[in-house]
């Protein structure tokens, strides 16, 4: 077949082309989307979120009367953290602390998407689950659509749109070919930030990053081709949001614009006025948050703690797998646009450096190296979208079977992901041994400590043995011994420590003198709890629960449920 006619950019008839070098590559005026187009993309946006929501919805249909669902299913301990800064907002703070420790903490940070969230809440009556998922799809929304346009930007041929779309909203890698294993399998099995789906259905903090990082390149993709001050103003402002919420991610954009122009002045010798101040704005409009985030590093030592706690990237090997078929299609699409001009685009400039910069970063030598790769996999769907409208032409298939076949083949770990969740909302358990719902007898408990023990101490086991300490700062509003492993410095002393005080093989003189240093007020009790010694290392025969109802220095405040499924709360004297 002969090769299908190359489209010229958008407002461009075929006989006015012009072959210079500036005119190749200046910046095409976005594709007007036609009414039924713009139905189109807010259709299958809409689909694409509702699809992601399912897991929650299918979670609320077989809970067991009376019990609690805790609102997510997979990374739950990541989520909390956020539920605990909307908490903490809704309580009428504009700063948060770190409730996943009871250590003294000099102050709190600031972070407006939360605290934003948080009242809310606070302001509306509505439950805080209810406005985390709301926020995750509200702003899962935005992102598509302001994902849509950038493509009426970069792309003049109406197929090639839809087809990137559909790939950029459900694509995934070749995950489902391996057995899952946390740093040692495609990251499309295990890591959200690289994958569109999952970081819709995971939680609100990544959907308004993605929104935010393509607002900002749609926004500076617009200053270029205009020049209009107002459009390099928004992608700074909306630089400064980003660096504030999820500051990570404009190292990735700095890096990205910064090669782009680069590659620009190398192909063109010069940079226009505009380019050098959408640059600065870019650069400047961000600087108070990315102070901010570095003082308050410096000057508080648990968020450094924190912050230094090692996120590091897999082998290289593993990003590349989760992204798939993308890589081939991806490439096929640079091929295709190469040749559509006489030189280099800066459309294929800007998505092959957004491509390989975007995944470069993740190796830089910093300690959070994997939460770098955030919209790395966009540029590929967006090539790949090309590649495949292109492969559909030379081969004579019906577009609409080519991309529905291409996009069932790039999907099928997302159903990997819907399988696991399934799994785990019938047993009431996930990987990380983390429970999915709560019993009557233990949110009766939480909610009596939401009202009696705000901001105080508790200790309770931890999430990994199936307990609830990771989920009382934003239940209950109060601060956890050993919360979450990433939040809580020394998480795995303070695991065990936890465990040694609920057995006999800690005396109580050794509890008195731990409630003392550990700035604990409460200590909460339950079958899990109960049920830990098994759980030591050196555990024996002569190893049983420790009896804290004897203990001199506590004092049982509240108790909830009978038998094995009694909670007690004890306070300490």
């Amino acid at each position: 077949m002969s090769e299908p006619p190359k489209v010229p950019p958008a407002g461009e008839s075929r006989g006015s082309q012009e072959t210079g070098l500036k005119r190749v590559l200046s910046f095409q005026q976005p594709a007007r989307a036609s009414v039924p187009e713009a139905r189109w993309a807010w259709y299958w946006a809409l689909l694409t979120l509702f699809l992601a929501s399912l897991p929650y919805l299918f979670a609320l249909l077989v809970a067991v009367p009376h019990q609690f669902f805790i609102g997510v299913i997979q990374h739950s301990d990541d989520a909390y953290v956020y539920l605990s800064w909307m908490r903490q907002a809704m309580e009428g703070q504009a700063t948060f602390l770190n409730r996943f420790t009871t250590e003294p903490q000099p102050g709190g940070f600031f972070n407006v998407y939360f605290l934003l969230l948080g009242n809310f809440s606070r302001f509306t009556g509505i439950p805080l689950l209810v406005t985390f998922h709301l926020a995750r799809v509200g702003f899962g929304l935005a992102f598509l659509i302001r994902a849509y346009r950038l493509l009426r930007r970069l792309f003049a041929d109406e197929n090639e749109r839809k087809a990137a779309f559909l790939l950029l909203c459900f694509s995934s890698g070749l995950g489902w070919l391996f057995p899952r294993a946390w740093m040692a399998s495609p990251t499309d099995l295990w890591q959200a930030e690289a994958n569109t789906f999952i970081s819709l259905y995971l939680n609100p903090l990544f959907a308004v990053s993605l929104w935010l990082m393509v607002l900002i390149f749609e926004s500076l993709w617009a200053a270029r081709q205009t020049g209009r001050i107002a459009s390099g103003l928004v992608a700074g402002i909306a630089a400064l949001f980003l660096a504030n919420i999820h500051s990570y991610d404009i190292l990735t954009v700095w890096a990205v614009w910064a090669v782009f122009l680069q590659a620009l002045l190398l192909a063109d010798r010069s940079l226009s006025g505009r380019d050098v101040r959408a640059a600065l704005l870019l650069i400047l409009l961000p600087i108070p948050a990315v102070l901010h985030q570095y003082l308050f590093f410096l000057h508080n030592p648990l968020f450094r703690k924190r912050a230094l706690v090692e996120t590091l990237s897999p082998g290289l090997h593993w990003y590349l797998l989760g992204l798939g078929l993308l890589i081939p299609l991806g490439f096929a699409g640079a091929w295709v646009l190469r040749k559509k001009t006489e030189k280099v685009s800066p459309t294929l400039l800007f998505l092959m450096t957004w491509a390989v910069v975007g995944l470069a970063v993740a190796y830089l030598p910093l300690s959070f190296q994997r939460k770098l790769v955030m919209g790395s996999h966009i540029p590929w769907a967006f090539l790949s979208g090309v590649g495949l409208v292109y492969l559909a032409n030379h081969f004579r298939i019906s577009w609409k079977a080519a991309v529905a076949a291409g996009v069932l083949l790039t999907s099928l770990t997302q159903f990997r992901w819907f399988y696991l969740s399934m799994q785990y909302i019938q047993v009431n358990n996930t990987e990380s041994n983390a429970r999915i719902f709560l019993s009557p007898a233990e949110i009766s408990a939480i909610r009596w400590l939401s009202r009696n023990a705000e901001n105080q101490g508790v200790l309770s086991a931890p999430l990994p043995i199936g307990g609830v300490a990771g989920y009382l700062p934003g239940l209950a509003g109060v601060a956890s011994y050993a919360g979450h492993w990433g939040e809580t410095p020394e998480f795995a002393a303070k695991m065990r420590e936890t465990l040694r005080f609920y057995s006999s093989a800690m005396t109580d003189d050794e509890r008195r003198a731990f409630l003392r240093r550990a700035n604990i007020r409460f200590v909460y009790s339950s079958l899990v709890e109960r049920e830990a010694i098994r759980l030591l290392p050196s555990s024996g025969a002569d190893t049983a629960p420790a009896d804290l109802v004897q203990m001199s220095n506590l004092r049982l405040a509240y108790v909830a449920g009978e038998g094995n499924e009694a909670v007690m709360i004890f306070r300490v004297q």
